[in-house]
């Protein structure tokens, strides 16, 4: 199933809803309109029960080459002749407001595989931040290039990335903006596996797949915990959602499913369930 967007593909095949920024001639640059046609799309792939996971990358030779300077300029070029620059800063934010909060749609979401597939920089990488997993192609390369460009980090980057480099490497990044490659990124964790260009694709699809063969509501589960034991909870706040998710995940149909597909050496249906386990 393909559906129809302006700067963005989405396309359900197999299980896995992909979403392609599709801007190529400008690397994929962000604009409010490409934040709100991926928010609409990640709204339809976890309302669409045949969805298991989803893949974000992107289109031609880049992933994101970050927001669309060509909207920065004409702000800039608004507050130098307004009489009034507060409202024109007021007008920027309303646009921005009226954009999906993809962050939280992020960490409320099925399983999100980023499939790093070039340049990376600014907003296009720090929207990846609260994605489950990231690969990247060897033709990946990554900046947070606020600080360069006169800005400062956004969209949570602020809590997430620290958390996922380490604060001393954070500050290093985002002090410097400078450019690092796949390899770097492996290294302090940013991304799970760096593979070939012909590769990313094919690998990504089949982890995606494989996580969408998982019992639903274990999943959904099983991200709530990780989300909010990494990011939000103390040790006893886990030890008390890990101890009431695992009574509700053995009382599911799910798990009856899975234990009786054990015993009886065939593998478990869980797509009949899907639209009973939510």
């Amino acid at each position: 199933m393909i559906m129809s967007y302006e700067q963005i593909l989405y396309e359900v095949k197999d299980g896995v809803a992909v979403i392609t920024l599709n801007r190529p001639e400008v690397l994929n640059a962000f604009t409010p309109q490409m934040g709100r046609e991926i928010g609409d799309a990640l709204k339809k792939a976890n309302k669409n029960d045949e969805v298991g996971a989803i893949v974000v990358t992107g289109a031609g030779r880049g992933f994101c080459s970050g927001a669309d300077l060509r909207w920065f300029d004409q702000i800039t070029m608004e507050l130098q002749r307004a009489e009034d620059p507060a409202a024109v800063l007021r007008k920027f934010r309303e646009e921005l407001q009226r954009s999906p909060n993809l962050t939280k749609l992020a960490l409320e979401s099925k399983p999100i595989i980023g499939a790093i597939n070039g340049p990376v920089v600014g907003v296009g990488l720090t929207m990846t931040l609260p994605w489950d997993i990231r690969l990247a192609s060897e033709n990946a390369r990554f900046s947070f290039a606020f600080v360069r460009m006169g800005l400062v980090p956004e969209a949570g980057s602020s809590f997430f990335l620290s958390r996922l480099v380490g604060f001393l490497k954070a500050c290093e990044l985002v002090y410097s903006a400078r450019f690092f490659d796949a390899k770097e990124a492996l290294e302090i964790g940013l991304v799970s596996h760096v593979l070939p260009p012909e590769k990313l694709m094919p690998t990504v699809l089949e982890m995606a797949r494989d996580f969408g063969e998982r019992p639903p509501m274990a999943l959904r589960l099983a991200k709530e915990l990780l989300v909010k034991g990494a990011f939000f909870h103390g040790l006893e706040d886990a030890l008390s959602l890990e101890e009431e998710s695992f009574g509700r995940c053995q009382a599911s149909p799910e798990h009856r499913e899975a234990v009786l597909a054990f015993l009886e050496k065939r593998k478990p249906d869980f797509k009949k369930l899907r639209t009973t386990s939510k």
